[in-house]
Parts: C-alpha cells; structure tokens; sequence
C-alpha cells in the first residue's frame, strides 16, 4: 500500500466510523445453548446420555480406531507417553516441533520425560529432515501436530519413525475432519492421534477441560490405552468453567472480559471460578455441545475454506504481509500471517486493537541450538480474526487496516532513523 493510498483508505476509514473485527473462538448457534439449557435442567450436566452418543459418533467416523475420551487433548498425550516409554523405559526423548502449543511440552515434562525441538518448514510444521537427524538412541516418539490446521507431512513422517522403530503421535487437535493428501483423516497416522475440544479448535465446546480424545491406530497400545482411559472419574464442576468461556471468549464483544462481573454472576448460583487441573471424563454437558458441532463439522470447515480463500485474494500481491501457510482448498484452524521482520508484533498488536481489529501473537516457540527459522517465524506471525461467518468486505477492510497499519510503523520509524 503506497502513501497515498494508506492516506486516503485512513481519511475515509474515519469518515465512516471505525467497526469491530473480533476473533472468533467458536461457530456456536442456538442448537448449542439448546443443550446446555436442557442439561441445566434435566441434572445432566456431568452424566447422561450425549456420553454414549458422542463415542458412538466418533467410533464410527473414525472407523478403523478405537476411541476414548476424556477432558483435556494434552492427558491423551500424556497417556500415550506412559504407554511408549513402559514398553521401551531405556529411552526418554520426545521430538516436537520447535513452535508448538506449550501444553504439549508440559505433557512430555509430566510424564518425566525430555522433549527434544527440531527445527519447522515455512508452513510452522515439523521439518521430517531435522526430525530424522535428531533420532537417536534415547529417542522414544514424535509429536507431529498440524499447525494451526495446515497438514503436516505426515506419511513422510509415519514413514520415518516405521523405518527407525520409533512411536509416533498424531495430533490432530486442530484438523478435525481433516484428510491429508491421500485422503486419510489425520489423527489416524502413527500409534495414536489426539483431539481436543477446546477454544480456536475444529470442533469446540469450552475452555479448560471441555474435552478430548485419543485415537488409538496401533492395536498393539489398545488394552493398556482403554485400562488407563476407563479408569478416569467422572467430571465435576463444569459450570464454571463453561461460563468463563462464554465470558471471556464467546461474549467478550459484551461482557468485556471483566473478571470481576464474571465472579459476581458465578456467586449468584454458587459456583466459583477455578482452574481445572484434574484429568476425568469429558462432561455430559460438552458432550452434548460436541455432538452439534460434529453435525456442522463439514460445513464449518467449508466456510473456514472459504475465508483463508478470501484473505489470499486480498493479500496475493502484497510486499509485506505473507501467508505460509495458504494452499488452495485448504482448511486452517487460524489465519496466521507473516508479517515484516522490523515489526515489533506487540506494537502491531496494540495499534490493530485502536483500529478496531482484534489479533493474536503465535506461540512462544520452544528453542534449542538448531531451529533458527522457528525462532524467526515466531517473531512475525499474528493471527487475525477468520470466524467462518465472515464476509468479503469484511476481509478486505482487514487487509487494508493491516497494510494501513504496516505504513504508519515504517513512516514512525524512518522518522526516528
């Protein structure tokens, strides 16, 4: 965006008024809040009948694998793990990619176990190349995540690990639904896959414990997989924690975020707001939330297709906002852009909010000696919002605000130079 340009989008972005692009945290209807107010009333928020339905659902979609669910992605991790290393206890070295939900590393760390960073591909997924030349005698599994939705390569990866006799786990918390090249469901790669069910995911009920599951594609790990899985108590104290999501995520647009009314408002039925530690079985009441969003799996990814399809057109020709992780067709959990490397993405975060853009910094990358390029990547992807509502104009005013945006910080800092 030339200055002429960026004045004359800012002079009649005033004009008009400045509206709000929020981040979307889930693609929730009425049918959503129809089964927390049925389980409300009925007493079924812990234990009912969607349990039953929703494993049933999932064994079937996932045909070829066991499934068992639970309250958090991360425990399914966690128990795989446990598996892996009492079969091969001499070794304890997990490999992830650099840039990874930090969650993931505090499963392998709870477990007693080293996770091990290799370096990632412009796309933020596992390179297979630096994987492979970080195997070694201590090395017990992979953890291959596809980021943000965009599909790691993962038959290389399954390939890889086979060949050298080391566990792998798919995890599939954001591609839900999702097929890799082949046309099989990621999350069936490997020993085992993983899926979570909380905020920004594919399919979402909740924050904090609203819900997982590990799918077991090695049969070898099935019995001890369904012991330890089976054994998990029933879930309590849900309520909480599903109007803090709503608070602070789904209503933000209303509520503010503000803690303090959120406090008062749990207080009026008794319930009190805590963090949720412990592992048990996913709620009836998100189980029944789930359930509706597996029925709109399909068209919610359509849509998410859809608005990664629309930011591409806008952003195809510019010299400074990049899209790594864009194929066409392609679903993506979140629209993470690349943007230049003089930009602090703090400040790029603070002046989009004055503008009336909501967004979001990456992970905080998990370093070690020889991944430079997640290092780098880290420092210069922000998420934007992509709610699978979103319409076309709506984008494209985004893409203007970012490059308008993109303008004022090089002008500010030619100005101090």
């Amino acid at each position: 965006m030339d200055g002429f340009y960026a004045a004359s989008f800012a002079k009649s972005f005033k004009a008009q008024g400045m509206r709000h692009y929020r981040l979307a945290y889930a693609e929730w209807s009425c049918a959503e809040y129809l089964v927390i107010v049925r389980c409300i009333l009925m007493g079924e928020i812990n234990q009912g009948r969607y349990l039953t339905a929703l494993s049933k659902q999932l064994m079937e979609y996932y045909s070829s694998s066991p499934i068992y669910l639970s309250n958090y992605g991360h425990h399914a991790i966690e128990v795989a793990l446990n598996i892996f290393h009492r079969s091969r206890s001499e070794r304890n070295q997990v490999i992830i990619p650099a840039y990874i939900c930090p969650s993931v590393v505090q499963a392998i760390q709870t477990c007693g176990l080293i996770a091990v960073s290799v370096d990632v591909d412009d796309d933020l997924n596992l390179n297979p190349n630096a994987m492979l030349a970080a195997f070694g005698s201590r090395t017990l599994a992979v953890i291959a995540p596809h980021m943000y939705g965009c599909p790691a390569k993962i038959e290389q990866i399954e390939q890889i690990c086979k060949d050298a006799q080391i566990f792998l786990i798919d995890d599939a918390a954001q591609v839900m639904g999702v097929r890799s090249n082949n046309g099989q469901l990621l999350g069936t790669f490997g020993d085992v896959g993983i899926l979570s069910f909380a905020q920004s995911k594919t399919l979402v009920t909740g924050i904090r414990g609203s819900g997982g599951a590990l799918i077991v594609n090695n049969m070898a790990h099935n019995e001890a997989a369904k012991l330890m899985m089976e054994a998990l108590p029933p879930s309590y104290k849900r309520m909480s924690a599903l109007l803090d999501f709503l608070w602070n995520y789904h209503w933000s647009a209303y509520t503010g975020n503000s803690s303090y009314y959120l406090g008062r408002l749990l207080g009026l039925f008794g319930w009190r707001s805590e963090k949720s530690n412990h592992y048990s079985m996913i709620s009836n009441l998100e189980a029944g939330i789930a359930l509706i969003q597996f029925s709109k799996l399909l068209d919610i990814n359509r849509q998410k297709i859809r608005v990664a399809e629309l930011y591409y057109q806008n952003l195809k020709k510019s010299e400074v906002i990049g899209f790594p992780q864009y194929s066409e067709g392609r679903y993506l959990a979140r629209i993470m852009l690349k943007l230049p490397e003089m930009v602090d993405l703090t400040v790029m975060k603070e002046k989009l909010k004055k503008k009336g853009v909501e967004s979001r910094l990456g992970y905080k990358s998990f370093f070690s000696q020889n991944t430079k390029n997640a290092e780098q990547l880290s420092l210069r992807m922000l998420g934007v919002p992509c709610g699978a509502s979103m319409t076309p104009v709506e984008i494209e005013e985004i893409c203007k605000i970012l490059h308008l945006t993109l303008s004022e910080i090089k002008l500010h800092s030619e100005r101090n130079n």
